[in-house]
């Protein structure tokens, strides 16, 4: 499954120089509500339930610091995303190979990318959860997919408001307990930790082959596109046009 990622040349460059891609935390997100919201466990014992919304916010609190998510989307020629995530057309879009990263294994993600699609909704989840917890998972440090927690995942990682569904966002969402600044292991795979403007990016370390394409928006100068190509000859390159007659966006190959 190929998916996209759109960012900054700048970025896109440094990607595929260090071939390593930064993962953040929900909360250093534009949304304030993708912040995970777990929710509270009710029992049938009245005092245990007093306590049971000070027990979800600190599983809240918990899995926020301890998760680290990737967003990405389905298509290149989004022209809004372009316009929002791309540097105003001046930027690129990286194609990804999910099996090639490593993102389909149930063993490294806590929430692989085909079990990933963002579920977009006017209201927030709420009330009891419909699935049944046989398999214990550790809040915060949980590097694998527990497919019966999956109705968990969504409401904490996979929620978003209607007005973004223009994105068609898929995530994958990965453990980063143990990690420390600088290169670090985990169950998950291998990290660089670096400080990005105050905050920290977990940058993962792809496998080889893992980036197969980038497409280069319709304002990117030729320069920028020569330059590319010459540091990176084994990835496909594509500029973006914008059709002549619709509201579209074409992408043609360099050969």
């Amino acid at each position: 499954m190929i998916l996209y990622k759109y960012m900054t040349v700048e970025t896109a460059q440094k990607v595929l120089a260090t071939n390593k891609i930064g993962f953040s935390r929900a909360s250093f997100f534009n949304d304030p509500f993708d912040t995970p919201v777990a929710t509270p466990v009710l029992t049938e014992n009245p005092i245990d339930g007093l306590f049971a919304d000070i027990r979800a916010q600190v599983k809240s609190s918990v899995w926020e610091k301890k998760t680290a998510l990737l967003p990405l989307t389905r298509t290149a020629k989004n022209a809004l995303m372009w316009a929002h995530y791309a540097d105003s057309h001046r930027g690129a879009v990286l194609a990804i190979d999910t099996a090639k990263a490593g993102f389909l294994d149930s063993d490294t993600n806590m929430i692989p990318a085909h079990f990933g699609s963002v579920v977009y909704s006017r209201h927030r989840p709420s009330g009891a959860y419909g699935s049944e917890f046989g398999t214990a998972v550790q809040v915060g440090g949980t590097h694998q997919f527990v497919l019966e927690h999956y109705e968990k995942w969504q409401r904490l990682f996979l929620i978003k408001p209607l007005e973004w569904a223009y994105e068609e966002e898929v995530r994958v969402a990965k453990c980063i307990e143990g990690l420390k600044s600088g290169d670090s292991e985990n169950e998950s795979g291998s990290w660089s930790v670096i400080d990005s403007n105050g905050r920290p990016l977990h940058c993962f370390h792809l496998p080889a082959g893992s980036i197969t394409e980038i497409y280069f928006g319709a304002r990117v100068t030729d320069a920028q596109v020569k330059e590319t190509i010459a540091e990176h000859p084994s990835v496909d390159c594509y500029s973006a046009q914008l059709h002549q007659h619709r509201f579209s966006i074409d992408l043609k190959r360099h050969s």
